[in-house]
């Protein structure tokens, strides 16, 4: 997952100054074209959140609202980075959750490594889930 998710940053990353330069020339349909192909990576691999972002830009292309894409493209930025994270996150084990290696905690004093089960560990929580924490319905 973490090879997926860092292709897809990458590839999006390389896609937004093709994206701006569309904006700023305010061609709808190049901009069109590059939201769609980037809505469509997001969206294989789980990045609901940017997919969505992408879904807006590529609608207010087609409708020629170009300060709104430039707002959308903005929005995409801080999904890039929000995603690069969690990216970060993925590759490095979280000793919060549990004050314990990811592996379990040791095994007690005199008694061989593994002879214990481990402590369950919370599984990490994708940000789009972490968005509805707290509300209702």
């Amino acid at each position: 997952m973490r090879e997926i998710l860092a292709a897809l940053i990458d590839d999006t990353s390389r896609q937004m100054p093709f994206l701006e330069s569309a904006i700023r020339a305010e061609d709808s349909q190049k901009c069109m074209r590059l939201a769609h192909y980037s809505k469509g990576a997001c969206a294989n691999v789980g990045a609901n959140a940017a997919a969505a972002v992408l879904k807006r830009l590529e609608r207010e292309a087609a409708d020629h609202e170009f300060p709104e894409c430039r707002a959308s493209l903005a929005n995409l930025a801080a999904e890039i980075e929000r995603l690069r994270f969690e990216a970060v996150a993925i590759q490095t084990p979280d000793l919060t959750r549990t004050g314990a290696p990811p592996w379990g905690p040791a095994a007690p004093r005199g008694e061989p490594a593994g002879s214990t089960p481990a402590e369950p560990r919370l599984p990490a929580v994708p940000w789009s889930e972490r968005e509805s924490w707290g509300r209702q319905g």
